[in-house]
């Protein structure tokens, strides 16, 4: 709850959150809860969101259906959080990045 509260809440000058902010924040409860809980298995999932965040802002197309799912086959893979970052900063199109993330899945399986 905390974490929804920093988050998403707005205050105004005296300090009171606004009931708008709140009721934003508390819708986002569950989802924030769902990602903590995915973070124990796997505790690098707030960085394939960042990531998935980076591509939403640097491609052209906004709905990436099956990404965090690639991302994370990714990283299964043993493909650097580093390297898909870097590669997500310089996308302009999903479908060139996940067949380059791809192409890196492909390579670590082979070696």
């Amino acid at each position: 709850m905390n974490t929804a509260v920093e988050s998403y809440c707005d205050y105004d000058e005296n300090g009171i959150p606004s009931t708008l902010s709140l009721k934003v924040a508390f819708k986002k409860i569950p989802g924030i809860c769902y990602i903590q809980s995915l973070e124990i298995e796997r505790p690098y999932m707030k960085d394939l969101f960042y990531i998935r965040g980076i591509l939403r802002n640097t491609c052209y197309k906004k709905i990436l259906p099956g990404c965090i799912d690639l991302l994370c086959e990714a990283m299964d893979s043993g493909v650097s959080i580093e390297l898909l970052r870097r590669l997500a900063k310089n996308a302009r199109y999903y479908e060139d990045y996940e067949g380059d993330v791809q192409l890196l899945i492909n390579q670590q399986t082979q070696d």
